[in-house]
């Protein structure tokens, strides 16, 4: 997977844990895409030039200047056709493939990043302050305001079911809610999370709470399937499944 670096961008290969490419770019952030084989990453730091670029060749594909300040996230539609850039209190969308504009969001806060895609490229899911905007793809039309968090809270996390059905939102108050792109329902919640990812399989939500544990909780019912240890008693505050959905990474940070 790519990984943040003063100098650029790096691969490893999981199987044998050797780097196999160095891009000197400055990347932060990115956003990494590898069914369709993409890559986007940042030109260089400050600035607002996001390039979308082959994997794992690193050919660039094309360079995009709709950020006209920082670009502080970006994201990469399922099927790879369409890039998402977030700079201050805007979100710039484009079709990069075939070099078009599709709509600009104006936004009301600039302090919480996340977005997503939705699966199923219907939509496109944006943090704003609390609040979580939901937006129809391709006009940009706004679907629904999920106002559930606390409004103190900062929205820190975003991930779409495989289904495009549910979105789980996690603020910086540890609070988890997972609510339906159609109705705003909520239909599960809990406290003390510090990371929440839905599965490749579409049938679990995996989450990790105060302690370290990652716990998988069954979507149909939210009762918890599974539990993976805390190798330590530190805080997870980031989870990556693989495409496969065989394996599973942990960012910790705190004590061994």
């Amino acid at each position: 997977p790519p990984q943040e670096s003063q100098l650029g961008l790096g691969f490893w290969n999981l199987n044998n844990g050797l780097r196999s490419r160095l891009l000197t770019v400055a990347t932060a952030p990115v956003a990494f895409n590898p069914q369709p084989g993409l890559l986007a990453d940042v030109a260089s730091v400050g600035a607002g030039v996001v390039q979308i670029r082959d994997f794992p060749s690193g050919t660039l594909h094309t360079t995009l200047t709709n950020c006209t300040t920082t670009c502080t996230a970006l994201g990469l539609s399922t099927d790879g056709t369409l890039a998402a850039m977030r700079y201050d209190t805007n979100v710039a969308v484009v079709n990069w493939s075939q070099r078009t504009n599709l709509f600009t969001l104006s936004l009301d806060r600039a302090d919480a990043l996340p977005l997503s895609f939705l699966p199923d490229g219907s939509g496109l899911a944006v943090a704003d302050g609390s609040q979580i905007k939901l937006f129809s793809l391709p006009d940009g039309r706004l679907l629904l305001t999920f106002a559930g968090h606390d409004s103190s809270a900062v929205v820190t996390s975003l991930s779409a079911s495989t289904d495009s059905k549910f979105v789980a939102s996690l603020d910086n108050l540890g609070q988890l809610l997972v609510w339906s792109v159609t109705t705003d329902e909520v239909v599960h919640n809990q406290s003390s999370v510090t990371s929440a990812l839905f599965s490749p399989n579409g049938v679990e939500l995996g989450l990790t709470v105060s302690g370290g544990d990652v716990q998988f909780e069954r979507i149909s019912d939210w009762t918890t399937v599974d539990r993976l240890e805390a190798v330590n008693r530190g805080v997870i505050r980031s989870l990556a499944f693989s495409p496969d959905g065989r394996y599973l990474a942990a960012a910790m940070v705190g004590k061994d």
